[in-house]
Parts: structure tokens; C-alpha cells; sequence
């Protein structure tokens, strides 16, 4: 006997994964064992697919198929189909070593046209260049995600937008052939890159299942849930396990367990975030295998270094709330592999004594912990990336030693005269949030300052922008009076966001007489409002359009250079439909936002790299 119905509570257990059967989430079973001690047996529809593939078809054509979701028949078919192939297939004859790029299809030609002379001449980024030998070597296997990588990877290196569409036309293309049988909806909001699957983000449990049991998660390296109790995690990382998925990066961040003890399990992991519930004791299993590297909590005053002592040799990367400087005393010279520190919302009185002794330390963000004195942050030989509220005015003075400062964001009412700042001669990025200054030329005595912050207040107060005219990154956000005009002799901008955050800023039209300008990204109603054959964007290559509505496709297709459309927030199959309608453009809708020092978190689940 077999049947395929609707689990009716979570006390089920597969049989092949070992993880539960949650509750009203259809399960196949059948009668196993000998013939005086035969019981039912449930799997997992997906498990049972790829280990029982004709027992479940037939129990699905014996009416079993009322309990499936029907937008889930496509995929449950085409996992039965491929495992009842694989079982006929014989087993091939040992094959003759192909030569290099000899298999290779007319998109694939093109993008190698594109990605080999730049990796012969060293042009390509590190990251890329490892991308493209490991696309390389796919195309050789015929592995189809090698061809997917190598157009993704053409498409966003290429200096010519017409080249870039023709691209990702055939990229687009070629993923309708791929047909991933796992596909993003509004409750599975999922990342990928050339044809692997890097992130997901389940926002229901039985969701979550189905992400780590069906066979596109085998390069699945970052996760978030926010449905997380213990017995949840279990079955995270139960599944997780069986299905030898590499998870990297957890994300957890409204845990309703403080017991994370499970999470040593996983082999791989690397960074973890965790909500208000945490219970440091984790940290002793978590620190007896090496591999994590950082720690983010969300929860107030969480952990001290005490508790931090099992992994205090290995973490890079750490990120604590509310936490009093007594606490993290000696952090500096007791955490040696330290780079990067957030303390969000720490209760310094006097110096941040804590910090002495931080020899690698490379970022350090204080965004809402009003110092009265740097003390011994001045004397940090690593840091390149600072983030702080000045308490005193005369905090800014004594960020003058600070020479080899490559990125700075300074907030609040205390950050008035800008004229120290001249001494960073190193400084490249500089964020100005809710600050009371309005003279920005000293900031023309920057050599190296190229991309530049500025959130809040009043534009008709501020002087000196115009003659920044250095700037290649330019942000402006809840800005009143907003004009554009002032930025007229900006030739070398190529990037800029606007979020003005309120009534729609003036002088638009001096956007298309910006020579270098390629990427904005602004309101959607900015762009509805302007006329398709305005020349405000016409030379704008890569658009993100922010807020709840959609674009529409006529507005999008009448950018002649246009190659990228980014939409955070929007949902999944909204997505979809825009990529129909125009499949020479690149969407992706899941990034992570950039902070006040223009990075993006390494913790997001979405923050993915290239693969290779």
C-alpha cells in the first residue's frame, strides 16, 4: 500500500533525509518491513522522488496529486523524470579528453571573446578571473552552468552596453534551457549566480525543506529563517547534513530558542547571525572546530569576552549591541584575529580603552555611540574604515593623525567645521549624516576623495559641492531643496543616487550633459514621471529603482544603453514577468543595501560572491 497525503501534525519522520514532516505538508508512505511487523514509512515528497521514483508516481496517479500544490506538479514531475533516467541510463563508455572550447556554442564564443583577453592581460577582478577558469572547465565537462557563468560573467565585464544586452539576451536563453526545477516565489526568495544556486531565504518551514532537499542546493552556501525554534534548527540542520548542503552563512535573526547547539553540526560555517536569543554556551562546541570566523548579535548586551573565549583566536568578524565597555575590556589584545568590530549602541564613558592593542583591525563602526575622545583609535596601525558619532566638536580635530584612513562616516550634530579632514590624505569615501556642516570646501584638499555621502538636512545652506568635481560616487539622500544643478562640472561621475525623500529635485535635465554618468538609482516614481524621450538617462547603463512599485517595461525599454535594472524588495514573480518582457536586460532584485561607508554586510544572506 502507498499513498501521498497532507501530514496531519510534525511527528513524522522521513525515512531517506531524517528530518521531520511538518504539519499539512504533503508526504509519501508505504508499508515496509516483513510481514509480521509491517508499518507505514513516510518520506518527504522530494526524497521519495529522487530514491522512489515510480512508487510515488504511481501512488500520485492513484489520486495522490489532490494533495500537491499545484504549483509544485512541474517540479515533483521533473525530479520523478530525471531519477527514473538515471536509473535506465547505462553506464557510459570512459570518454576521450575534449579538447579546450572545442564543444563550445556561438554565446559561448562570444563571451569567451569577451572574458580571455582580459584574463590573459590580468584586467579581470581576482574574484572574476577564478569565475571564468572555473566557467572555463565547466564548458569542458559540457556542464551547462559553465556557458550560464561565462555570459552572466561577459555580460557585467564588458565595457560596451550593446555588447552587455546581446549577452544577456543569450544568458536569458540559455537559463530557460537550464530550467532550474527550483524557482524563487513569495515565500522563497533565492539567489543565483550562473546556474548555481547560493542563497536562499524560506520564509515557511515546509519551504525550507524543500530548499535544502531538492538537488539545485548543492552549491547553497548562505541562509536565512526567521521561523527558528530548537526543534526548527534541528531540522535545519539535520537536513542540511543529510543533503550535505555547504552552508557557509547562517542568518537568524528573530531566533525564538536561545539553544544553538545543533549549529555545530554544520562543517562549513563560517558567519552567523543571531537575534535576541542567544545563548553563548554554543560558542564552547562552535569554537572546538576551526571555521567560524564571525559572530553578529542582534540582541542587547549579549556576550562579553568571557563567553567569546572559545572562538576569541579565530573571529574576524564581530558585531555586538548594547554591550558595556566592561565587558569587551582587553578585547583589543585578546581577540589577535580581529578585523572588523561593530558596536552598535555600546555604553563608552571616557576612551575606548578596549580597543588598545588591535593590531589587525581594519573596520571599526560606532554608528550610534556618542566618543567624547578617540584615545588610543589614533593609534590603530591597520584601520582603513571608521564609523563614529562625535560626542565632543573637537572630535573631528583629532581624526587629523589618522592619514592612512581610507573610508570615514561621521554622524550627528557634532560633526560642524570640516577643515581637519584636509589631513586625510588617504580618504577615498566620506559620509555625512544628520551633521551640522555646511561648508564642504575643505573637502577639495581630499587628493584621493572619489565618493562622497551626504544624509539630511537642507541643500540650500549647504556651499561647496560644486567644487568637488573629483567626486565618482555621489549619494544624496533625505535631502530637502534638492538641485542638481550643482553638480554640472561633475565630469567624472559615473555613480549616483538620489532618495530625496520628499518633494522631486530640481534640475533634473543636467543629468544628461554628465559624461561619464552610468549608474543612478532613484524613487520608480522619478523615472515615471519622466518622458520616454527625455535625454536625462539616455546614457545610464545600469538603473536601480527603489520603493513598492513596478517599472513599467515600455519606460525601461526606451533606455537605449540600459544593461541593468536593480529591484530590491520587489517580489519574485514580478521579476519574472519584467524578464520576459525584456530579456536583454540583467534584474536582480535581491542585494544587499550599502552602508555609510558604501559596503555592504557580510552576514546578509544575500551578500553572495561569484562561484569557482
Amino acid at each position: 500500500m502507498a499513498v501521498v497525503e497532507a501530514s496531519p501534525a510534525s511527528r513524522a519522520v522521513c525515512r531517506e533525509c531524517g528530518s521531520a514532516i511538518v504539519s499539512g505538508e504533503p508526504r509519501f508512505g508505504r508499508e515496509e518491513g516483513s510481514s509480521d511487523a509491517r508499518r507505514m514509512r513516510w518520506r518527504h515528497l522530494i526524497c521519495a522522488a529522487q530514491n522512489l521514483p515510480d512508487a510515488l508516481l504511481h501512488a500520485l496517479e492513484l489520486g495522490g496529486w489532490r494533495s500537491v500544490p499545484d504549483e509544485d506538479h512541474d517540479e515533483l514531475r521533473g525530479l520523478i523524470d530525471g531519477a527514473r533516467a538515471a536509473r535506465r541510463r547505462p553506464t557510459p563508455a570512459p570518454a576521450v579528453q575534449a579538447e579546450p572550447h572545442a564543444a563550445r556554442s556561438s554565446s559561448a564564443m562570444a563571451a569567451a571573446a569577451v572574458l580571455e583577453p582580459a584574463h590573459q592581460t590580468r584586467s579581470l577582478p581576482p574574484e572574476q578571473a577564478r569565475a571564468w577558469v572555473f566557467a572555463d572547465a565547466l564548458q569542458a565537462q559540457g556542464d551547462p552552468r559553465g556557458e550560464l557563468l561565462a555570459l552572466e560573467l561577459a555580460a557585467a565585464h564588458t565595457d560596451d552596453p550593446v555588447q552587455a544586452r546581446a549577452l544577456q539576451r543569450e544568458r536569458n536563453r540559455c537559463w530557460k534551457a537550464f530550467d532550474p526545477r527550483l524557482r524563487a516565489s513569495e515565500i522563497l526568495h533565492l539567489r543565483w549566480v550562473g546556474g548555481f544556486l547560493l542563497a536562499g531565504y524560506p520564509k515557511q518551514q515546509h519551504e525550507l525543506h524543500r530548499l535544502l532537499a531538492s538537488p539545485a542546493a548543492t552549491s547553497l552556501t548562505r541562509i536565512r529563517v526567521d521561523f527558528c525554534t530548537r526543534e526548527e534548527l534541528s531540522r535545519l540542520v539535520g537536513a542540511a547534513t543529510t543533503h550535505r548542503r555547504p552552508l557557509a552563512v547562517v542568518e537568524l535573526p528573530h531566533s525564538r530558542s536561545n539553544d544553538l547547539t545543533p549549529l555545530a553540526s554544520l562543517p562549513e560555517l563560517a558567519l552567523l547571525r543571531v537575534g535576541d536569543r542567544f545563548d553563548p554556551r554554543v560558542l564552547g562546541l562552535l569554537g572546538e572546530r576551526p571555521g567560524l570566523r564571525g559572530l553578529s548579535l542582534l540582541g542587547d548586551d549579549q556576550v562579553g569576552l568571557a563567553e567569546l573565549a572559545p572562538i576569541a583566536e579565530s573571529l574576524e568578524l564581530l558585531e555586538l549591541c548594547a554591550v558595556a565597555a566592561a565587558r569587551v575590556e582587553g578585547l583589543g589584545r585578546r581577540l589577535p584575529a580581529l578585523e572588523q568590530l561593530r558596536l552598535t549602541r555600546a555604553r563608552i564613558e571616557g576612551e575606548p580603552e578596549f580597543l588598545r592593542g588591535a593590531a589587525r583591525l581594519r573596520s571599526l563602526r560606532l554608528p550610534d555611540s556618542p566618543l567624547s575622545s578617540l584615545g588610543p583609535i589614533a593609534a590603530l596601525p591597520s584601520l582603513r574604515e571608521l564609523e563614529l558619532v562625535p560626542g565632543k566638536l573637537r572630535l573631528v580635530a583629532e581624526l587629523e593623525p589618522l592619514a592612512a584612513l581610507e573610508r570615514l562616516a561621521l554622524s550627528g550634530s557634532k560633526v560642524g567645521e570640516l577643515e581637519p579632514l584636509a589631513a586625510l590624505s588617504a580618504c577615498e569615501h566620506l559620509g555625512l549624516s544628520s551633521t551640522s556642516a555646511t561648508k564642504l570646501e575643505p573637502l577639495a584638499a581630499l587628493p584621493r576623495l572619489r565618493s562622497l555621502v551626504i544624509e539630511g538636512g537642507d541643500m540650500r545652506r549647504v556651499s561647496g559641492l560644486a567644487a568637488l568635481t573629483e567626486l565618482e560616487r555621489l549619494r544624496l539622500t533625505k535631502l530637502a531643496n534638492l538641485d542638481v544643478a550643482a553638480l554640472a562640472g561633475f565630469e567624472r561621475l559615473h555613480t549616483l543616487v538620489l532618495d530625496p525623500g520628499g518633494r522631486r529635485p530640481r534640475s533634473l535635465d543636467t543629468l544628461a550633459r554628465l559624461p561619464a554618468l552610468r549608474r543612478v538609482s532613484a524613487p520608480v516614481e522619478l523615472l515615471t514621471e519622466l518622458d520616454a524621450r527625455s535625454p536625462i538617462l539616455s546614457r545610464v547603463e545600469v538603473l536601480e529603482l527603489t520603493g513598492a512599485a513596478m517599472p513599467q517595461a515600455k519606460d525601461l525599454a526606451a533606455l537605449p544603453r540600459l544593461r541593468a535594472v536593480l529591484l530590491p524588495g520587489r517580489e519574485p514573480a514580478q521579476i519574472e514577468a519584467l524578464a520576459e518582457a525584456l530579456p536583454e536586460l540583467a534584474l536582480l532584485a535581491e542585494l544587499p543595501p550599502r552602508d555609510r561607508l558604501g559596503r555592504r554586510d557580510p552576514f546578509d544572506w544575500r551578500a553572495v560572491e561569484w562561484p569557482y
